[in-house]
């Protein structure tokens, strides 16, 4: 998901603007892919890695400008890749605070997270709803 919406973004400033609306260089599990967002965002236009770019993020860089591969359907492609990359984000967001919920020495601490934890997680399940019948229809039946 990260690649592909960054292969949407080097083929225009409007795919650059468009994530920079949606996502941020935190909701990227890659460092590289991070380093190559947060350098679009500086530069929509960039046709070629800064010097500053560490050398894996550098070739990443390289290849995806160079790559030839159609994306059809840009607008799903985009809005499929943003959904991913958020769902992942938010579920290490949720495992950090388990973690820290779990080594929390004081109950008030352990329930201030546990309450940004359910928080996180609604986010998550209306980013992508579990699969089956609406929690609705569990209700009517």
């Amino acid at each position: 998901a990260e690649r592909m919406l960054l292969l949407l973004m080097v083929r225009g400033a409007d795919w650059v603007e468009r994530a920079a609306e949606v996502i941020s260089g935190e909701d990227f599990d890659d460092p590289q892919h991070r380093a190559i967002f947060q350098a679009l965002l500086d530069d929509p236009e960039m046709r070629s890695p800064p010097p500053s770019m560490d050398l894996v993020a550098a070739q990443r860089l390289e290849s995806m400008l160079s790559d030839s591969q159609e994306i059809g359907h840009g607008i799903e492609v985009f809005a499929d890749s943003v959904k991913r990359i958020r769902v992942s984000a938010l579920d290490r967001r949720i495992r950090a605070l388990q973690e820290r919920a779990e080594a929390a020495t004081t109950e008030q601490e352990k329930s201030m997270l546990t309450v940004e934890m359910h928080e996180l997680a609604q986010e998550r399940r209306e980013l992508d709803p579990p699969i089956g019948r609406p929690r609705h229809a569990e209700l009517e039946a």
